[in-house]
């Protein structure tokens, strides 16, 4: 009788055992079952598909805004604003964006403010950005150099942080005491049909336009096409993207252009 028992017992087992394994697989044939994960990955889009980012100085360069563009409604970001001051000490500001923001506009300082007094931080230069931008479906990280600027402090030109863009002013053509921050802008503000070969680059302040042309130059990538390549800007008040006659000469593209702004060198589609 007891052996009679033990085999039943293993009998139900197997039976169990087997229930399992057919609900497991026409689980992961069908789909998720109720209660399952959604597995997230860590795949960075492509530029057209990343947010934009750009950070615009106030006037006396003790603040500015960090603006966010074409954030997708699943997608929350946490970010992180680190600079060093002239004394070599590093400073940090920390931020949130909430889902379903798709876009967002806040005031950071250089410094620390009470009830009424603010304090400034001396000598800012060089700082970073670094964000981890998350949705059901994905969480990657994007980070980036920035590069706060006074024209009259830098010799008349204005450069990423790498050296990878550069644009030339006419001191002529700005009020003296501008600030400038560049830095490149992760997504852009209107996906382009052309293939992006460089940048995206934005060179930011508190005024859009010039009153006097300045020359931009790009680094190419070494593999970058010999022809049909082009700078283009984006006119942020006409929402469009404007094609400027281009030079390319060792590995560099260059071209007049007046406005702050980000910018791009694509490769135009020929027919």
């Amino acid at each position: 009788m007891k052996k009679k028992y033990i085999l039943i017992l293993i009998a139900v087992f197997a039976v169990i055992v087997s229930l399992i394994f057919v609900f497991k697989t026409q689980a992961q044939k069908f789909g998720k079952t109720e209660g399952s994960t959604i597995e997230v990955t860590h795949i960075k889009p492509e530029v057209g598909k990343l947010p934009f980012f750009s950070l615009v100085p106030r006037k006396d360069g003790n603040a500015f805004s960090l603006f966010v563009r074409r954030m997708g409604q699943n997608e929350s970001q946490e970010y992180e604003i680190t600079y060093q001051t002239a004394e070599k000490t590093e400073q940090g500001i920390i931020g949130k964006i909430e889902q379903g923001s798709e876009y967002y506009e806040k005031e950071h300082l250089f410094g620390t403010c009470s009830t009424k007094v603010c304090r400034y931080d001396k000598g800012v230069e060089f700082g970073k950005f670094s964000t981890t931008i998350s949705s059901p479906e994905n969480e990657y990280q994007l980070n980036f150099d920035f590069h706060l600027q006074k024209l009259s402090l830098s010799g008349g030109v204005l450069t990423q942080k790498d050296g990878s863009a550069s644009l030339s002013i006419s001191a002529s053509s700005i009020p003296d005491s501008l600030f400038f921050i560049s830095h490149p802008t992760g997504g852009i503000p209107v996906s382009v049909k052309e293939k992006i070969i460089a940048g995206p680059f934005g060179f930011f302040s508190s005024e859009f336009k010039m009153s006097k042309d300045a020359t931009l130059s790009i680094n190419l990538p070494k593999e970058a096409p010999k022809e049909n390549l082009t700078i283009w800007g984006w006119e942020k008040d006409d929402k469009r993207w404007i094609e400027y006659s281009t030079e390319i000469k060792d590995q560099i593209a260059s071209a007049k252009v007046n406005l702050f702004t980000t910018y791009i060198v694509v490769e135009k589609q020929t027919l």
